[in-house]
């Protein structure tokens, strides 16, 4: 099971967060892709080991969908930085003071 957490980074650091994000698909993508070689040579020598071979095709299925989840979150992360970046700052908020008018004497 997914649970998702949220933490505060500065904005400036958002690239580097993500990188690491991307990064840790990286090893999964390898492994799937180890699977999907060997699932094509079964396919051809063994195809009778047909659990055998549905079983590492639904891990690589797995595998991928976890890639899949981890892009879909770098991906979201990296267009709010994006727009965060583009949105124009804004102003300081200066809070007028009103001004008294000045007393009139009291004409009797």
């Amino acid at each position: 099971m997914n649970v998702r957490i949220s933490h505060g980074v500065k904005l400036d650091d958002v690239p580097s967060t993500v990188a690491e994000f991307v990064d840790s698909a990286i090893p999964i993508l390898n492994e799937s892709l180890e699977l999907c070689n060997l699932v094509s040579k079964m396919l051809l020598i063994a195809p009778d080991k047909s659990e055998t071979i549905a079983s590492l095709l639904e891990n690589i299925r797995i595998n991928l969908s976890s890639i899949d989840g981890k892009l879909s979150d770098s991906q979201n992360i990296f267009e709010g930085y994006t727009r965060a970046k583009n949105q124009p700052e804004e102003p300081s908020v200066v809070t007028p003071t009103t001004v008294p008018p000045p007393e009139t004497p009291d004409v009797d």
